[in-house]
């Protein structure tokens, strides 16, 4: 009799230590999972308008203006024209330009900001410029083959990359005065946007593919297949958990682009926007609360969506041209776009 319950407690104490195993393993791979996630992100709450009117709109371009860019802290709204010209303009006192840059010999193509006063540019020129706005210095020229239609940056402002026309997207250190490396298209490209959180980057060319590409290898991950026409822009919401595409087949559309997204990536189609002959590379891009997206169209129209529903909520006119580009302020309720009418509109919301 007692030499069962010896086995018994042994057998007892065997499965306890298997428990605590177990349970400890769990905590360890727990633990590993959530040091790995993606950070999470909390929508900003956005402020009213300072706007000494509605609605602005900043003259001084003399040609189409081709794309608008705001300063993460929302002081600055840089304008890129095929004038061969950047205006800067302030936002806060008198609303005014107060600076020129004009080391560019073609039109300007995209424009965006890697910190509060490094803007970023591409041009018909071939090159890649990067200015510091507040001494309006130029801190890099790079010089390509061929036209550059897009830039896209990542990591505070080091991480850079560039496409166009040389079927190629470029990848450059600002630190560094020649290219890091480069990945071959197959067709011209023309809209890019690299993921902040992960090594991934988004690539749209002539056709009407979007592909997922792998920084560090160059090869694809996945493809986004839903457009009938060439995709003019990409643009990551602020959340870096969706992309919004806009397309020459007059449709916008969200994807899921989270790497653990099961089933289609297709989240949203919006209709509304339009394209005419002259096939410009209308962009688009997110509220800074993630909520509405919005992009150029060939009806002088600001059209703006709800991200959840897809339903249009604002259908903005006083463009008199094809409206080529529209940005949402990164604080407050507000929307810039640039037309071919030479202007640049700032409204309330």
């Amino acid at each position: 009799m007692d030499e069962k319950v010896v086995i018994i407690e042994r057998f007892c104490k065997f499965c306890l230590c298997l428990v605590l195993h177990f349970n400890m393993s769990a905590s360890k791979r727990q633990k590993t999972d959530s040091s790995v996630a993606a950070p999470t992100w909390t929508a900003p709450t956005l402020l009213p308008s300072n706007l000494p009117s509605p609605n602005l709109s900043l003259s001084g371009h003399n040609a189409s203006v081709y794309s608008v860019a705001f300063s993460p802290d929302g002081r600055v709204l840089a304008s890129g024209s095929f004038d061969k010209t950047v205006r800067l303009w302030s936002l806060t006192g008198q609303f005014e330009c107060y600076n020129l840059l004009s080391t560019f010999k073609n039109s300007l193509t995209q424009l965006t900001f890697l910190t509060d006063s490094l803007l970023l540019s591409s041009s018909a020129d071939k090159s890649i410029q990067l200015h510091d706005t507040a001494t309006t210095e130029r801190l890099r020229c790079y010089k390509t083959t061929n036209i550059q239609n897009c830039v896209s940056g990542k990591d505070s402002g080091n991480l850079i990359a560039a496409g166009g026309d040389d079927r190629k997207i470029t990848l450059y250190d600002v630190r560094q005065k020649s290219p890091t490396s480069t990945i071959t298209s197959e067709y011209q490209i023309t809209s890019l946007a690299v993921s902040p959180q992960t090594s991934t980057i988004f690539s749209s060319s002539i056709d009407s593919e979007i592909l997922a590409l792998d920084l560090r290898t160059g090869k694809e991950i996945y493809a986004l297949l839903g457009h009938r026409d060439s995709v003019t822009s990409l643009t990551l919401s602020p959340s870096s958990n969706n992309l919004l595409s806009v397309s020459m087949d007059e449709s916008c559309k969200t994807w899921n682009v989270r790497s653990w997204c099961e089933g289609s990536r297709l989240d949203k189609t919006m209709k509304g926007s339009t394209c005419n002959s002259e096939k410009r590379l209308a962009r688009g891009g997110w509220s800074a609360d993630g909520e509405c997206v919005s992009c150029g169209s060939a009806d002088n129209i600001v059209h703006v969506w709800d991200v959840e529903s897809g339903e249009e909520l604002f259908s903005l006119p006083g463009h008199k041209g094809s409206v080529l580009d529209v940005k949402f302020h990164p604080k407050m309720n507000v929307i810039a776009s640039a037309g071919s009418d030479r202007n640049v509109i700032v409204g309330e919301l």
